[in-house]
C-alpha cells in the first residue's frame, strides 16, 4: 500500500499533504525483521494503538482523523478522501 500512497504524494506534493509511514516491526541491528511478537512491535505502531496492518488514516490540517481504512486502498480512493477535506 505504500506505493499507492507515494503515487498520491507525488500528485499532491509537500504543500498539500504530509504522509507518515508506520512499520509494524522495525529491523534489528542485522537489518532483518524481528520475530512477529507483541513485544517486537515498533514503538510508533504501539503508540497509535494498531494491532493489525495495513491502516490508512487521513487527518485534517488540525490533526483530527477524518478517515480510517483497514486494508489495501488504491491511490485514486486516497486522493478522493483527501479532496473531501477541502
Amino acid at each position: 500500500m505504500v506505493d499507492e500512497q507515494l503515487l498520491v504524494f507525488e500528485q499532491a506534493g509537500r504543500d498539500r499533504a504530509n504522509f507518515i509511514h508506520v512499520e509494524e516491526f522495525l529491523p534489528g541491528k542485522d537489518l532483518q525483521p524481528p520475530s512477529a511478537t507483541a513485544e517486537n512491535l515498533s514503538p510508533a505502531f504501539k503508540a497509535w494503538g494498531f494491532d493489525t496492518d495495513p491502516w490508512l488514516l487521513i487527518a485534517d490540517k488540525d490533526g483530527v482523523i477524518r478517515f480510517r481504512c483497514l486494508g489495501v486502498i488504491a491511490a485514486a480512493q486516497i486522493q478522493r478522501d483527501i479532496e473531501r477535506l477541502r
